[in-house]
């Protein structure tokens, strides 16, 4: 039997995934964020539904033992997937993955690889993240942000200050600053995964 579950969206509380058949008719794929569905439906709108083969551990210790986790999960949703951004929706998932890249953290890779396919994103950008600057397939403003991405990620003052300078080109300051709380927030996030050890494991099917 395949595992359900069902999270906040962008608290980063989810722990499962699957790549397999679409099993959900609410949705028609394996995951995705609830919209609307049929009568009866039991999902809220803004609820990241999933049904998996793949689950988490956490290897290391249990986030929920401290408060922070609780601020953690506030700050997600205030420039999460579901929040009401001024930048566009496909360049903040692009920032998130981009950090989970980075840093690197495999529950945050593996959701936020699902995520940018929710948003739209095509698979080719996906996949060329990692050498977007060998790449045609991202705007120059795209390119600024990810530049900033990776310099506030990878922060060094130097390169920073010219990739602000960079990303000011392309974007009004009230843009610049949901850009930075967006890498800002997948920083915290993917540390915190990385420190309590949450570790993809494949789950067994009961029947």
């Amino acid at each position: 039997m395949a595992l359900r579950s069902v999270v906040p969206a962008e608290s980063i509380a989810a722990l499962s995934f699957d790549f397999g058949t679409p099993r959900n008719p609410c949705l028609g794929r394996a995951g995705g964020f609830v919209d609307a569905g049929p009568s009866g439906n039991p999902f809220q709108p803004g609820e990241y539904v999933v049904v998996s083969k793949i689950s988490f551990e956490d290897r290391r210790f249990n986030p929920d033992l401290v408060e922070f986790h609780q601020h953690a999960k506030a700050m997600a949703g205030s420039v999460g997937y579901t929040a009401k951004l001024a930048i566009d929706g496909q360049l903040a998932q692009l920032l998130r993955l981009r950090v989970a890249q980075l840093n690197p953290c495999s529950y945050c890779l593996i959701l936020h690889n699902r995520a940018a396919m929710d948003q739209g994103i095509a698979p080719e950008r996906i996949a060329n993240l990692p050498s977007w600057r060998e790449s045609t397939l991202y705007s120059e403003a795209e390119r600024a942000a990810l530049a900033y991405c990776e310099a506030l990620t990878i922060f060094d003052q130097a390169s920073f200050a010219a990739a602000h300078d960079e990303v000011a080109k392309q974007y009004c300051e009230v843009e610049i600053a949901e850009i930075a709380a967006v890498i800002i927030n997948m920083n915290v996030w993917t540390r915190l995964k990385l420190a309590q050890g949450a570790t993809p494991v494949k789950a067994h099917d009961s029947a």
